[in-house]
């Protein structure tokens, strides 16, 4: 599953963006660790241009009530912490 993230990553992405990865409180610590390793030691771009991110807190996502907006708020937070 990890590997669809990775994937999903190196074929949007672009050295003048910023990405700022998310995952639900449905995946586990391990599969947070492990996408947080393996998107910045499987891609030198990564690590060169420093604009790939993971949200250290999840939320719970839902596509029902305002889970989805708390969630986007919560990143977009972040974002502008980021600069």
């Amino acid at each position: 599953m990890l590997t669809c993230y990775l994937r999903l990553l190196c074929a949007v992405y672009h050295p003048r963006n910023v990405y700022l990865l998310h995952l639900s409180t449905d995946g586990s610590e391990w599969e947070r660790d492990g996408l947080a390793k393996l998107s910045l030691l499987a891609v030198l771009a990564f690590r060169v241009f420093g604009n790939v991110h993971i949200v250290g807190k999840s939320n719970p996502n839902t596509h029902m009530g305002s889970t989805v907006l708390a969630a986007n708020l919560h990143a977009a937070s972040v974002m502008l912490k980021l600069g």
